[in-house]
């Protein structure tokens, strides 16, 4: 398997595996690799596979081709460890030898081993009435819960929308103790707001589809 290994300008390290007919490099975007560095044109070098053997030609590049240190014009024949240079880009060609690759079967720890193989027998084993049961009432206890959590996240964010759109204080405490008994299930509400006093200037009540607001006079303002 050949495959190149791509050196950018900033130090930057990549890997193409070459395995299409033909592989072309450039600038632009259509290209199978991009190099995007104003030095590579946007249609600039192609690779490609023959007869188990690699070639690169130049498309009519700005700055050409420069293999192994020498720049070149027509299409020529990679070898393994050869360097071209497309720009400020090296790309290097390496070929690696499938045969030589070998995968052997991991070996677990024995402790990891024995931990699976208790779990496995576990596993094995047939299950009580009283435990499924009790699987049964804990994923229901859940998912009551999730629905729970769901609903609270769709009132919120229907009431931030709407605390959003309101400016006048009373629409706004309508809006809060419309979002309260939502969530507490209760039919009616009221809130009271205080001043910097602690005497209680206004008050509202609530209930569900109606409400109203009234102004309470401070015994300290009379």
């Amino acid at each position: 398997m050949a495959r190149l290994i791509i050196s950018s300008p900033d130090g930057k390290n990549g890997i193409l595996e070459l395995n299409k007919p033909v592989i072309t490099v450039g600038r632009g975007n259509a290209n199978d690799l991009v190099l995007n560095d104003a030095s590579v044109s946007r249609f600039h070098a192609v690779f490609k596979l023959r007869d188990n053997s690699i070639f690169v030609a130049d498309r009519g590049s700005t700055n050409g081709i420069v293999l192994n240190d020498q720049k070149i014009n027509k299409e020529t024949e990679l070898k393994d460890g050869d360097v071209a240079l497309l720009g400020r880009y090296r790309l290097r060609l390496e070929n690696v030898d499938d045969k030589g690759l070998q995968v052997r079967r991991g070996e677990w720890p024995s402790t990891l081993n024995n931990l699976m193989r208790d779990r496995t027998q576990q596993a094995a084993l047939p299950r009580s009435s009283d435990t499924h049961s009790n699987e049964l009432t804990d994923l229901a206890g859940r998912v009551k819960k999730l629905e729970r959590e769901n609903y609270l996240l769709t009132v919120l964010y229907e009431a931030g929308k709407a605390l959003n759109s309101k400016l006048a204080l009373e629409h706004i405490c309508e809006q809060v103790i419309s979002l309260a008994c939502l969530i507490e299930g209760v039919e009616r509400g009221f809130v009271m707001l205080f001043d910097e006093r602690k005497v209680h200037d206004r008050q509202l009540r609530s209930n569900r589809g109606s409400s109203f607001f009234r102004q309470l006079h401070s015994p300290l303002d009379a």
